[in-house]
């Protein structure tokens, strides 16, 4: 099998830099290698990070609003060559054998959405002096690497770009998937996050004032928040963040 692997990311301190550049040198060390691997970079000003690292695609996507993750990702999910893709958010750090567990892990459950790790223990920092770890057993819990089909993706809608700023978009696509696939199962693994307890007190990744009430209003009718996200899956992942 191939794995297709997607990264959003925008521009931000040097620290956030530096988480996804140590996420690069975790790729490049992988034992399993029939991968390709996208960045969807979302910019105000057109102009990209310096970035050394050889991806296969890189997409320049131009946006003066918010930062919105599930805009970044449904574009990357359009280019992308392969059905199995592996979400990861860009301050992600794993062990060499991190992409060959998750291809046992699909072949032995054929779940066609799950989370591909259990623990997550997150780094100190200049805001966070206290070591922190985190059991994902529970839906919202599991923030930093997933994994679906790209016929499962679609099938719920995709991810919903009515989300701008951080916080909810993903737990929104997981509520979406466990109400159709009835579970959600966390691989037995531990990775790293790199950046949340670095970030500045003035940070350009706000919180989105309108998370709770968003996933609120997508919890109170999934049915039909699937059904309005694939009745306009041909606008999302397109040139502008599609407002919902």
């Amino acid at each position: 099998m191939r794995i297709s692997v997607i990264i959003p990311y925008t521009k931000g301190d040097s620290e956030r830099q530096y988480g996804l550049l140590e996420m690069m040198e975790c790729i490049k060390k992988q034992s399993f290698r029939d991968f390709e691997v996208i960045l969807a970079e979302v910019t105000r000003d057109g102009t990209q990070i310096y970035f050394p690292h050889a991806v296969d695609q890189r997409l320049l996507l131009k946006h003066d609003g918010l930062f919105n993750k599930c805009w970044a990702v449904n574009c990357a999910v359009r280019k992308a060559k392969n059905d199995f893709m592996l979400f990861l958010d860009a301050d992600t750090i794993f062990e060499p054998n991190y992409f060959q567990l998750i291809t046992e892990f699909y072949e032995k459950y054929k779940n066609p959405f799950f989370v591909a790790y259990e623990n997550v223990h997150f780094r100190t920092g200049r805001d966070e002096p206290t070591k922190r770890s985190l059991k994902a057993t529970h839906i919202r819990a599991a923030a930093h690497a997933w994994c679906c089909t790209k016929e499962f993706f679609w099938k719920i809608g995709g991810m919903n770009e009515k989300y701008e700023g951080y916080g909810a978009e993903d737990q929104d696509f997981w509520e979406r998937a466990k109400h159709v696939d009835g579970v959600v199962m966390n691989m037995e693994y531990d990775i790293e996050h790199a950046y949340h307890n670095w970030h500045p007190r003035d940070s350009n990744f706000p919180l989105n004032p309108k998370r709770v009430a968003l996933l609120d209003e997508t919890k109170r009718d999934i049915v039909g928040e699937i059904e309005k996200l694939k009745a306009i899956a041909e606008h999302l992942g397109g040139d502008k963040p599609y407002a919902v």
